[in-house]
C-alpha cells in the first residue's frame, strides 16, 4: 500500500511540474504594460486623468532576428484619450495611422530577456471615463501575408505568419480601464488573455 500512496503523489507532481516547463507560445502579437518583464494582455484599471506607457510586442518569435513587420493595430473604445503610437526601430511604408509595414533595414531587432521584441510604443493619457480596448490584426491588402495574418520575417524570403495573445483579431489584446472584461469572455478566452 505505501507504494501505491507514493505514486498517487508522484503523479501529480510530475503533471503540475510539466504544465509549469511548457514551452511559452510563439509568434505572437500582444500589447504590454512592461516589455522588459513580459507583462502582457490582460486589462489596466488607470486613475482618469492618469497616464501609461504601452508596447506593441512580438512574444517568442521562433525566428530572429526581426527585420520586418506588418499588422494593423487599434484602439477602441469610449474613453478621450491622447498619444500615438511610435516604432522602436525602422520605417513604415504605409500612410495609414492603423496599418503598418515596417522594415527594419539595417537594425534588425532581437528578443530581449523576457523573450519579447518590442515594435511600437505609446504614452497614453487617459482624459475621460470608459474603457480602451487595443486590437492586432492582418494589415488589409498585405502582398506578404494574403492568408490574413499579421507576421514577420526573420530570413529573407521566409514570412512568417503570427497570432494574437488574445486568441482572436476581433478581441482587444489589452484594455485600459474595462474592469469586467473578464466576464466578458469564456473562460477559454480569459486563459489566453493572460497566458503572455
Amino acid at each position: 500500500m505505501r507504494s501505491h500512496r507514493f505514486a498517487l503523489i508522484l503523479v501529480p507532481a510530475l503533471i503540475l511540474g510539466a504544465a509549469a516547463s511548457a514551452p511559452a507560445q510563439s509568434d505572437v502579437f500582444c500589447v504590454c504594460t512592461d516589455a522588459e518583464s513580459g507583462t502582457c494582455g490582460g486589462n489596466l484599471e488607470l486613475a482618469v486623468p492618469g497616464s501609461c506607457t504601452v508596447y506593441l510586442v512580438l512574444a517568442h518569435p521562433s525566428g530572429t532576428p526581426v527585420r520586418a513587420w506588418e499588422a494593423r493595430v487599434s484602439v477602441e473604445g469610449s474613453a478621450t484619450y491622447v498619444g500615438n503610437w511610435a516604432l522602436t526601430a525602422g520605417i513604415d511604408a504605409d500612410s495609414d495611422d492603423e496599418d503598418y509595414l515596417v522594415g527594419l533595414g539595417a537594425g534588425p531587432l532581437m528578443p530581449n530577456s523576457a523573450g519579447m521584441v518590442p515594435l511600437l510604443y505609446m504614452t497614453v493619457m487617459l482624459l475621460g471615463e470608459g474603457p480602451l480596448l487595443f486590437k492586432v490584426g492582418p494589415a488589409p491588402g498585405s502582398a506578404s501575408f494574403p492568408d490574413g495574418t499579421p507576421g514577420y520575417l526573420h530570413t529573407l524570403g521566409v514570412n512568417t505568419p503570427a497570432t494574437v495573445c488574445s486568441g482572436d483579431y476581433d478581441r482587444a489584446v489589452f484594455t485600459l480601464n474595462n474592469g469586467d472584461a473578464d466576464q466578458q469572455g469564456t473562460w477559454g478566452e480569459v486563459k489566453t488573455l493572460y497566458s503572455h
